[in-house]
């Protein structure tokens, strides 16, 4: 779905920005970065759905033993990731495209300050992508564990954050 939508939006960029008469890409550009956004988005949501599946088979595994987990424990595990706990996943996932979303935006009016000469832009947009790293790195961190906490335990997102944070 977000590879359609990306190449809806390049089209609809490049259709917009061969057409010499108009030369408005504004809309374009939001397409883009729209579609940049959900790739952003799912390609997280996948890397925690299987996170999620992967810490509930370990604790299934370490909490009941092997004796008393079930015949397919990977397969328990991938249900409630994908039915009970998909809305965490979601969530956390939607968090860090947003980061990574604004960094990449950082990044690319960085690059676009240093083309154009405009050092104390490029300096305050290069401190912007540096507080992002570091917010992205951190968040990164609690996302992962909290995560851990909600298949291990079945809590809430921001109930398994705050348990994390109090590590």
């Amino acid at each position: 779905v977000a590879v359609s939508f990306f190449l809806l939006a390049a089209g609809c960029m490049a259709c917009f920005s061969s057409n010499s008469a108009t030369k408005s890409t504004g809309f374009g550009y939001f397409l883009l970065l729209w579609g940049l956004f959900a790739l952003l988005w799912i390609d997280w949501t996948a890397k925690n759905v299987l996170h999620c599946v992967s810490s509930g088979s370990c604790a299934r595994l370490f909490y009941l033993g092997e004796d008393r987990q079930g015949s397919q424990p990977t397969m328990q595990s991938f249900k409630l990731a994908t039915t009970k706990y998909l809305g965490a996943s979601c969530f956390g996932s939607f968090l860090m495209a947003l980061i990574q979303w604004i960094k990449i935006m950082a990044e690319s009016a960085k690059n676009q300050n240093q083309k154009n000469g405009n050092i104390a832009g490029a300096i305050l947009a290069c401190l912007c992508v540096c507080i992002l790293s570091i917010f992205e790195d951190i968040f990164r961190i609690v996302n992962s564990y909290a995560l851990i906490y909600v298949s291990m335990y079945g809590n809430k997102f921001w109930t398994s954050g705050k348990m994390v944070w109090k590590l």
